[in-house]
């Protein structure tokens, strides 16, 4: 499929990926991409940024990691704490049915009746759990017919839908006299969710859902197979543009069926080029990132890859999981994708020999690090339905246990399962079987989740390493300045004039159109809806205090 990956796009617009779906659900995980430039990572649309709304941060303390983290990283952990904390000794459910709606990127799991974890979980709940599912391309779709039928659940993940601010004023529950400030202390792994997750969830200047939080994880960097490049004579981070291309040609061996990308990282290319992330304030005004006058730069750096066969030739036609299985089996040397990509790289590789390192950009002059782009720390929101007030404290017990911490029997259970069911122990770290890995797909995490801990089963050398990575991307990392800003313009027609600036880009990457064609196409965007996008976006920043 010859096209641009919304995330790739949005992101270069400063819009973000689940603000042009419109709404705020983002295709779970970061495995959205397609095409043969690669997705970024989006920022859900949210409401005005939280003012006195958001609830006080209060960091659970019930675990003790092995590196605690900061600016950003996740507390790291070398293994699974062998006495695992029990965290919620009171009752959770209320012997009623909970019923959820919610997305998965997994097979759908065994029915209750073949679901032993399934099972398990609604007698440690107190309540039956009547769970609905749907991949995100298909929840885009079902959402906004649940909500025009009335038959939204207990609990649903916010999709897409028009005028979403005032349909959750009508259907969700107003959380803000339950959670805002001290008041979530009631929750204490609600309470542990840091602030920026919950700006996402504040609309009209009322708390509306809880976050599913992802933190620094969803931002993307170049990954490099450093046991391949090794063999081949290349070793460590590039250190300007120069470098990467000279890098990428010293490996690249079309003859060997050997490439230096998986597909054109135009956005690792264009933070070297120091291209802003997102929406930012410039000369006292917002500007989207499609405006930045070292776009076409970053473009021409991208095009030059592409052009002199240091990319996997079928990049345009190939599938998100075939950049993947191309990394992995060594057809492709480097490859741009999130941090949580990095357990799945681990199972995906393997080898006594196999290292795994990943690459912050650095300026393409040379001369030090660039400024990275930093991921939008909310993956998706949940919302309560607004019929279920009578039973609000049982459904944030819920969305709380949900949360629980790494290290706690809650969080072991609620990701593995039924010890010698779905997992076993290897020492103290839990390793799921086949049928853990069916049985607890249940979209939990895509309801509510707890911050995610660096943490890699019986690997202490990729822990460290992805800690490592981590800790240096940050030191460079800035955010878009509009993540949890909803604009209305951008919900309902964002994807329409994305689309353009997409097979635009496609376009010049390929030889079709002139680099020059940019300037035309941002026009073209602002003028369809790309400066309203702003004024709404820069209302909702002042209107928060932004």
């Amino acid at each position: 499929m010859n096209h641009l990956s919304r995330r790739t796009i949005l992101q270069a617009a400063g819009v973000g990926a689940a603000a042009v779906l419109g709404g705020p659900l983002l295709a779970a995980c970061s495995n959205e991409g397609r095409g043969g430039v690669q997705p970024t990572t989006g920022a859900p649309g949210g409401g005005g940024g939280g003012g006195g709304v958001l609830p006080k941060y209060l960091p659970y303390a019930g675990v003790k990691p092995d590196i605690k983290g900061g600016n950003g990283v996740g507390d790291t952990f070398f293994a699974y704490p062998a006495e695992p904390v029990t965290a919620i000794t009171a009752a959770i459910g209320d012997g009623k049915p909970i019923r959820t709606l919610g997305i998965t990127n997994q097979p759908i799991p065994p029915a209750l009746g073949n679901n032993a974890f399934w099972q398990e979980l609604n007698k440690r709940i107190g309540s039956d759990l009547e769970i609905s599912l749907a991949n995100p391309a298909d929840y885009n779709q079902r959402f906004p017919t649940a909500v025009a039928g009335d038959q939204l659940p207990d609990i649903f993940s916010v999709g897409s839908a028009p005028q979403l601010p005032g349909l959750l004023a009508s259907k969700a529950l107003d959380l803000t006299e339950y959670l805002a400030g001290d008041a979530i202390a009631k929750y204490p792994f609600l309470a542990n969710i840091q602030t920026d997750s919950w700006k996402s969830c504040v609309y009209n200047g009322r708390l509306m859902a809880v976050p599913v939080p992802r933190g620094m994880i969803s931002s993307y960097v170049l990954y490099g197979r450093d046991d391949l490049l090794a063999s081949h004579g290349v070793s460590g981070p590039a250190t300007s543009y120069q470098d990467l291309y000279d890098k990428a040609k010293a490996v690249t061996a079309p003859a060997e069926n050997r490439w230096a990308f998986s597909y054109v990282p135009v956005d690792y290319i264009r933070q070297m080029y120091g291209v802003q992330n997102g929406w930012q304030e410039v000369g006292g005004t917002l500007q989207a990132s499609y405006a930045d006058p070292a776009q076409k730069d970053a473009l021409e750096a991208a095009k030059k890859l592409f052009d002199d066969g240091l990319v996997v030739p079928d990049a345009f036609t190939a599938q998100w999981q075939d950049y993947k299985t191309w990394f992995g089996g060594g057809r492709a040397m480097y490859t741009f994708d999130s941090f949580s990509a990095w357990p799945s790289f681990l199972t995906l590789i393997a080898g006594e020999h196999f290292s795994l390192a990943a690459y912050p950009p650095a300026k393409a002059e040379g001369g030090g690090a660039a400024k990275a782009w930093l991921g939008n720390p909310t993956n998706s929101t949940t919302a309560i339905n607004a019929k279920a007030k009578d039973r609000v404290e049982t459904m944030l017990s819920f969305l709380n246990w949900c949360a629980a911490a790494f290290g706690t029997s809650e969080y072991l259970f609620r990701k593995y399962g039924i010890e010698g069911v779905n997992y076993t122990l290897e020492g103290t770290d839990p390793i799921l079987n086949d049928k853990g890995k069916s049985e607890t797909q249940l979209g939990l995490l895509y309801l509510c989740d707890a911050p995610w801990p660096i943490y890699q089963a019986g690997d202490r050398k990729a822990t460290q390493a992805q800690y490592d990575a981590q800790e240096a991307f940050m030191k460079n990392a800035v955010q878009s300045k509009t993540v949890g800003v909803y604009s209305e313009t951008n919900a309902r027609d964002g994807s329409r004039i994305n689309k353009a600036m997409s097979d635009l880009q496609n376009d010049i990457i390929q030889g079709r159109q002139p680099v020059s064609a940019w300037d035309q196409g941002v026009a073209d965007w602002k003028k369809n809806g790309g400066d309203k996008i702003r004024d709404e976006l820069a209302k909702g920043l002042q209107e928060s205090g932004g």
